[in-house]
């Protein structure tokens, strides 16, 4: 049973309003941040998010040119999936069916902060995007000891790799994704199933709907060795995913962080 339910602060969805919306009694962890510092973060445009695993080990979601998670309800259009509807793990998808391609993502417990509307950025492909990020985490750096357990490429190491992938990413896709893959900076980006999970919890919460018409470019791959987008921007009021070669760039094709607290404060 899914529960729509308000929250006087939109940018802190704690374990209060995941409690209430998966009506589960969730532990009352508090952010392991200094107040000062959590209100300074919210003002630059970060985003608190707490996530729940129910208990399964992962989310298993059928993979098409398409895949819905209706905010609503649970809708299962294959008897496949019947018995997804009775699984608290979840959460609420609508899933369209086309083949046999499984990704298979977990949701950690745990705080993390989220991106959410920092920076208007200009139409960038993916490795644009991750030199992006890296001034966005100096950034970070600069604000305590707590951020500097942040792990991602120093300058000159980021500068190697990019000129490297620069030479190939137009025509070699799969060598692209590879190297862009295994850069520590890109862990840092939404998985899917992440994507989902946050989304879906803002919008029950709060009534907002996260990067609207916008496509954030996750860390996930499909079965191809292609990096997936998702976003409400590929169907109204519903969220969907395809995927684009890391050559591509457009306008709507942004970018989400998602920085685990859990992973940096050591708590």
């Amino acid at each position: 049973m899914i529960n729509v339910v308000t929250t006087n602060n939109k940018s802190i969805i704690g374990p209060k309003e995941i409690g209430k919306i998966f009506q589960k009694k969730i532990p009352d962890i508090k952010i392991p941040l200094p107040e000062k510092l959590i209100n300074e973060l919210i003002e630059e445009g970060w985003l608190f998010v707490f996530r729940y695993n129910f208990g399964q080990p992962r989310f298993d979601l059928k993979n098409s040119e398409s895949i819905y998670a209706d905010l609503y309800e649970i809708h299962v259009p294959s008897m496949e999936l019947e018995t997804a509807s009775k699984r608290s793990d979840l959460l609420t998808f609508a899933i369209d069916i086309e083949n046999q391609e499984t990704i298979c993502e977990c949701i950690k417990t745990g705080w993390v902060m989220i991106s959410s509307g920092m920076d208007q950025i200009p139409e960038l492909n993916y490795l644009e995007q991750t030199e992006f990020m890296l001034g966005i985490f100096k950034k970070l750096k600069v604000k305590g000891d707590i951020f500097q357990n942040l792990d991602f490429e120093n300058l000159d190491n980021f500068y190697q790799a990019k000129n490297k992938i620069e030479k190939f990413i137009d025509y070699d896709h799969q060598r692209a994704v590879n190297d862009l893959a295994q850069m520590k900076i890109n862990q840092y980006r939404h998985s899917l199933i992440e994507f989902i999970y946050d989304s879906m919890v803002i919008y029950l919460s709060t009534g907002e709907i996260y990067m609207r018409d916008k496509h954030s470019w996750t860390k996930s791959k499909n079965k191809s060795d292609t990096f997936v987008v998702v976003g409400e921007h590929l169907c109204p009021n519903l969220l969907g995913y395809a995927d684009c070669e890391p050559f591509f760039s457009n306008q709507d094709v942004d970018f989400s962080l998602s920085i685990g607290l859990k992973d940096i404060c050591k708590y």
